[in-house]
């Protein structure tokens, strides 16, 4: 995933997202959240990652993303829901940040059907924006979702990667409509 957040990135989006739009269906993990999980670092210009290993959620900050040392804040919301808080609320980056979902710890692991339609959502009001098993997101970014080989030799979704250019709550969803 690194490389991804490596290459030519596109230009990012623009400051003030569009409103949210119809509800999309969420993934999900194999064992809820019992209560959120925060981890706080600095990630500064040379870039850095952090890691939330209990959510299987990695965010990697590429090299100049920032422009100087920031205090980040990452949270993995409670819950089944893949979804997650990101601070400094607004923060804008120089150059992509990518968010990494470690795929085998999601009810759709098994689904190698799947790997084409999953997406990160942007949700402007974080988690107010959801409801039941689905969100409002205003943004979508493609994800790129890469294969393996489970214990018994079954193909199984590995990792899912999307590319973020700015800060807020963020989740995963399994198509855009």
């Amino acid at each position: 995933a690194p490389a991804l957040a490596s290459q030519s990135p596109p230009p990012p989006p623009p400051a003030q997202p569009a409103p949210p739009g119809p509800p999309q269906p969420a993934i999900t993990r194999q064992h809820a959240l019992k209560k959120s999980i925060t981890v706080t670092q600095t990630i500064g210009p040379r870039g850095g990652q952090i890691k939330i290993e209990q959510a299987g959620l990695t965010v990697v900050f590429s090299k100049g993303a920032l422009p100087q040392n920031t205090t980040i804040t990452v949270t993995a919301d409670a819950g089944s829901l893949i979804s997650y808080e990101f601070g400094p609320h607004g923060t804008q980056f120089q150059a992509p940040v990518a968010i990494e979902q470690d795929m085998q710890q999601t009810t759709i692991g098994s689904r190698t059907d799947q790997a084409t339609k999953l997406y990160g959502g942007y949700m402007p009001d974080g988690i107010s924006d959801i409801a039941g098993d689905s969100a409002k997101v205003s943004e979508t970014h493609q994800s790129l979702t890469s294969l393996g080989i489970d214990g018994t030799g079954k193909p199984q979704l590995k990792q899912s990667v999307f590319t973020i250019w700015h800060f807020s709550g963020y989740i995963l969803i399994g198509a855009r409509q």
